[in-house]
């Protein structure tokens, strides 16, 4: 029975912290670069149907669109710019949300108007939150698996050079 509860209780607090990882994760929003000349503007495609909601970024210069692309069940909860403004970040959360502790990132390269998969090179994203350092290093929190922790109980800040690291990237279609 103690089990159960315990169980029960689990579920319960996973339940609430879904419902509000999926708030973290505005209707709509725009990042400046910090040259001026760009902005990402993120949107949810559908806020009111989970099930068929998805993450839209549009890349403008100025007021002509570069590239739109579309994260499928995945709402962006953060998007910056590094200081060169040759790189933005997006954090994202589950439109259903799964896993309300994993923030799939992804980065945006100007030179080639691509996205990419981050996860797979810089580790598990807890924190939907990042910082830059100049020129286009970020600073993110991963899962330390290596203390056998489960996630997120073993935050770790890494810095991403996004200048050599985007290429070994998976690419987001």
């Amino acid at each position: 029975m103690k089990l159960a509860l315990s169980l029960l209780s689990l579920l319960m607090a996973i339940s609430l912290h879904a419902g509000s990882v999926v708030e973290v994760a505005p209707k709509s929003a725009t990042a400046i670069s910090p040259n001026k000349s760009l902005e990402a503007r993120f949107s949810q495609t559908s806020p009111e149907n989970w099930r068929e909601n998805l993450g839209r970024v549009v890349i403008r210069k100025r007021k002509h669109v570069l590239t739109e692309h579309y994260f499928g069940s995945r709402l962006i909860a953060r998007a910056a710019w590094s200081p060169d403004s040759k790189f933005c970040v997006f954090t994202t959360v589950s439109s259903g949300g799964h896993s309300p502790w994993h923030f799939d990132s992804y980065v945006f390269r100007l030179s080639d108007l691509s996205f990419h998969y981050m996860d797979d090179v810089i580790g598990c994203v807890i924190n939907p939150d990042f910082a830059f350092e100049a020129p286009s290093i970020a600073v993110m929190t991963i899962h330390d698996f290596s203390t056998g922790l489960d996630a997120p109980g073993a935050p770790k800040s890494v810095k991403v050079d996004l200048a050599k690291e985007v290429s070994k990237m998976e690419l987001d279609k």
